[in-house]
């Protein structure tokens, strides 16, 4: 093997070491069921679906065309897994392109270390190894396919124009894969304004990328909508919330312990609670510490942390989306902005003794991946895992019962749904899910006094216009309860409800069909 090569060997081998333990996971409940498993169009093969309308209130037709070809290749997790894992080494190797490009000059050590961190690093493990997580590694991997092809270390008076056309191809892609790497053209602008030049990227590029950024943004915006919860904070503790998220994340880069699908680290409660306190600090020490590398490393630090700060601004609140109601960080946010980070070690690679500090430390998160992807591997390990880092999470709450579901361990999975409801009482998937445990285990009082109730407010089924899986299977279940009572005409109404929110669901329109024959024949729900 030539010499040239082998980084290239080392990072898929340090991948495939890493995450192994992620290719013997299934499908997860945490969204891999609603994305992929119970998704119509994607199992129907309907890709035009997907350029067309949003899923989930998402518009990503790239993620979904590529997991509808998966599954008509094969249908089992190995299948996603490999492709995620493949994924993932791909964008190792474009990340040491990219840093033997950007640090031309710099050994090449530092851009070995530098890919290698962000290969293995532990917060690299919830996208890698999570099925959802492809809509990640995806936008990830055009975006870094449209730096490979745009940046040279050495100047060029004239771009090809079929190069030019492929950088703003694979951009667009990224931006349709996931747009959350909207603002990469300006934070590679600040980068190239820090260091003098280089690396080398076309302006018109650059002002393409910017126009797609922003047609990308607006769409996200409309599709998506606004969040009412987010939007009753000031500007001024959005700041606090975001400053607190950096400080976040740069101590889980430092020490990657413990980490978890669900921080619950809400923007109301990182202001009420004073959560943001010790994260100023820890920015304020980082921002003094990338004062003395300053001197060391010249006006290079400076143009990398504008870089990182711009790459994750989008999913720090400024503009509010769903997920923060959840927790205003997540470990998959940290993906690409893991390699910007990882750049520093091209600047201290040069000291022997830093160098198999680094060596060291990379063994350790090397390890540390693997421990953790054995997490994700397994639905029961990883709803446990949310809990015991956050006993109030209400996605971990709401999975461990699904298991136990699947188990037909019935009391233990109302006793952790009712957990789940009182953290969010206005949730339909909670709601849905505890009333087929209601009705599995033949109790149909609660139906009728929990789950009804509900579904006759106007300002609940408002609420839940995103979950019309959820709210179908909450009349189903009440249409069941009442054809129980003998109550026929309720059920048949309740039974069109549920038709009307899951029309794609075969069974149900088959049990409602079996019981309008038996009860009202030749009637149907528009009669």
């Amino acid at each position: 093997m030539s010499r040239s090569g082998t980084p290239y060997v080392v990072l898929i081998v340090l991948a495939l070491v890493s995450f192994s333990p992620a290719l013997t996971g299934g499908f997860l409940s945490w969204d891999d069921t609603q994305h992929i498993l119970l998704n119509p169009w994607l199992r129907a093969g309907d890709l035009s679906h997907f350029w067309k309308e949003t899923y989930y209130s998402l518009y990503i037709p790239v993620t979904y065309s590529i997991w509808t070809l998966l599954y008509k290749i094969s249908p089992q997790p190995l299948t996603f897994h490999i492709f995620n894992l493949l994924l993932h080494m791909a964008n190792a190797v474009m990340v040491f392109i990219l840093a033997r490009r950007l640090f031309p000059q710099n050994s090449r050590w530092g851009a070995v270390l530098a890919a290698a961190i962000f290969t293995v690093h532990p917060l690299q493990v919830e996208t890698v190894a999570w099925i959802s997580g492809g809509r990640d590694l995806l936008a990830a991997f055009f975006a870094l396919a449209a730096c490979v092809v745009a940046i040279r270390s050495v100047p060029q008076p004239k771009i090809p124009w079929a190069r030019s056309s492929l950088a703003i191809l694979f951009f667009a892609l990224s931006l349709l894969a996931k747009p959350v790497f909207v603002l990469l053209p300006l934070g590679l602008a600040w980068f190239q304004f820090w260091r003098r030049g280089l690396p080398f990227i076309r302006r018109p590029v650059l002002v393409v990328w910017t126009a797609l950024s922003v047609m990308a943004s607006l769409l996200a915006l409309w599709m998506q909508g606004p969040s009412d919860r987010l939007l009753t904070l000031p500007m001024w503790q959005r700041v606090l919330v975001a400053v607190d998220s950096i400080g976040f994340y740069l101590s889980k880069v430092l020490l990657p312990w413990p980490l978890s699908a669900d921080y619950g680290r809400s923007p109301e409660g990182v202001i009420k609670d004073l959560q943001f306190v010790p994260n100023l600090f820890l920015v304020a020490a980082f921002a003094l510490f990338a004062v003395w590398l300053h001197r060391r490393c010249g006006s290079s630090v400076r143009g990398l942390a504008g870089f990182f700060v711009l790459l994750i601004l989008p999913v720090l609140g400024f503009v509010p989306f769903a997920a923060q109601l959840v927790s205003t960080v997540f470990d998959r946010y940290m993906y690409l902005p893991m390699f910007v980070l990882a750049l520093f070690a091209c600047c201290v690679a040069g000291d022997r003794r830093v160098r198999y500090g680094l060596i060291a430390v990379l063994v350790l998160w090397s390890s540390m991946s693997f421990m953790r992807s054995q997490v994700w591997s397994d639905n029961g390990r990883l709803a446990q895992d949310m809990i015991d880092k956050n006993p109030r999470s209400y996605d971990g709450l709401n999975n461990l019962a699904l298991v136990e579901i699947e188990a037909h361990n019935w009391a233990q999975a109302g006793r952790l749904l009712r957990e789940a409801t009182f953290l969010r009482p206005d949730s339909a998937v909670a709601w849905s899910n505890l009333g087929y445990v209601y009705w599995s285990s033949q109790d149909l009082v609660p139906i009728l006094s929990d789950i009804v109730p509900r579904l006759q407010s106007k300002n609940f089924v408002a609420s839940n216009n995103r979950e019309p899986q959820a709210l179908g299977l909450m009349y189903r279940m009440s249409a069941r309860a009442h054809a129980s009572l003998r109550d026929n005409a309720k059920a048949m109404n309740l039974y069109c409800d549920a038709v009307k929110y899951d029309p794609l669901d075969v069974d149900l329109r088959k049990e409602m069909t079996t019981y309008s024959t038996q009860h009202f024949p030749g009637q149907t729900c528009q009669d």
